[in-house]
């Protein structure tokens, strides 16, 4: 049955991301922690699309993503030292849906997303390019989930075997173990298929100022305590 709304999958979507980085700057050993934080961005990549096709105000709600991922940017910088915060990945994303929608681009939005995912990867988006191309995933199948499970757990089984490859081409397994981390995305595909469509209790705002608050929180821990 579909049980859960809106603001259910963003309390397990935070509560994976809230795990997610005690792991990373608490306890990097531990692997566990990482693999549960993977169900966060394809809850919260899957969120703001249904919030690009159901909001009445598209421009509010763009530049409202845009204003907390320039907020949330210096204590990321100051936990993380270089990189973008994983809003700047929702707005890319929302930006290029936008783009592809606004000026109905048939087959070159499939141009327009190699470009973007290069992009994206070349700017250092936290992401990469699986950001992109989950938002793409949900927009252009939405009401189709079978679609979208199929396509969702295709891009990170793809993306496991290339860098799985590389890594035996290259001998170099750097980024290996985060993208065979990242097949644990797939497990978010159940709570969305609970997804009933309602918005829930409207804490907006609370989510958005939550991602770089429990930040600075889990860098203060460990910088005094660990």
């Amino acid at each position: 049955m579909k049980r859960l709304d809106a603001f259910s999958l963003k309390i397990i979507a935070i509560t994976a991301m809230t795990l997610d980085h005690i792991g990373a700057f608490l306890y990097p050993e531990e692997i566990e922690f990482r693999v549960i934080g993977r169900l966060a961005m394809p809850i919260i990549a899957y969120l703001v699309v249904e919030g690009y096709h159901k909001t009445r105000n598209l421009k509010s709600y763009w530049l409202r993503l845009l204003g907390f991922a320039l907020l949330a940017q210096p204590v990321y910088m100051l936990a993380f030292s270089s990189g973008l915060n994983v809003l700047f990945d929702l707005l890319i994303g929302l930006s290029t849906i936008l783009v592809i929608d606004q000026f109905r681009l048939g087959w070159v939005k499939y141009l327009l997303l190699v470009v973007v995912c290069i992009l994206a990867i070349s700017i250092g988006l936290d992401w990469w390019h699986l950001s992109i191309l989950m938002m793409f995933i949900f927009h252009q199948l939405r009401g189709n989930f079978r679609g979208i499970a199929l396509a969702i757990s295709a891009l990170f089984i793809v993306n496991f075997l290339l860098f799985f490859m590389l890594s035996k081409i290259t001998g170099d397994e750097t980024y290996l173990v985060t993208h065979s981390v990242n097949l644990a995305c797939i497990a978010a595909l159940p709570p969305l298929l609970m997804y009933n469509g309602f918005r829930g209790l409207d804490y907006r705002y609370f989510f958005y100022l939550y991602y770089p608050a429990h930040l600075l929180v889990i860098y203060l821990i460990k910088t005094n305590y660990f």
